[in-house]
């Protein structure tokens, strides 16, 4: 793996989805400066955004610790996942628009790494704030990069988060779980 040029002595934050419009991607490189150096942003995707967000690092002077992986084949997303030290889905939405759950948080914590979601969405869905990761205000900087630092800074937390996440996919989003919810519906 390379050919990701991903460093072994840095802490890592994901983000994990088509470049087209805002997951966290852009927010995050804008973030990225207060934040400490050792920490760097795993951007996982390629889309129409790819070029400018690119342009967009370097203006903020974070380019250095950043990588753009591009389409990444579905074979190396347990990579990914496994390289990351925390994953953030920062989604923000106009009025009248939403997302649904994310499966990039599911596949994190299924990977036993905790996550960061944004509170506007079915994002926050994937969480058990405290438990497996925490929801935060999609935007709200001071919020978001205090936690990544609390996070951090305590590293045995942020393990037992990931441990944890894993259990919650398994209680909540199995292929039974799902199976049953399905058949609660359609009677």
């Amino acid at each position: 793996y390379d050919k990701y040029d991903i460093p072994k002595n840095k802490k890592i934050i994901s983000v994990i989805g088509r470049l087209a419009y805002d997951k966290g991607q852009k927010t995050m490189i804008s973030f990225l400066k207060f934040l400490p150096e050792e920490i760097i942003l795993l951007n996982v995707g390629s889309g129409p955004k790819l070029e400018e967000w690119k342009e967009f690092a370097k203006v903020q002077g974070v380019d250095k610790r950043v990588i753009f992986t591009g389409r990444v084949p579905e074979n190396d997303f347990v990579y990914m996942y496994n390289v990351s030290d925390l994953v953030i889905y920062l989604s923000e939405f106009k009025p009248h628009e939403g997302g649904a759950l994310p499966l990039v948080l599911i596949e994190a914590s299924s990977c036993e790494k905790p996550i960061i979601a944004s509170n506007e969405d079915g994002a926050a869905e994937a969480v058990k704030e405290g438990f497996n990761g925490l929801v935060v205000p999609a935007r709200d900087r001071e919020i978001i990069t205090d936690k990544i630092k609390y996070l951090f800074s305590n590293p045995s937390l942020l393990k037992q988060m990931g441990k944890n996440g894993r259990e919650y996919v398994k209680e909540n989003f199995s292929f039974e779980i799902f199976r049953k919810k399905q058949e609660i519906i359609l009677k």
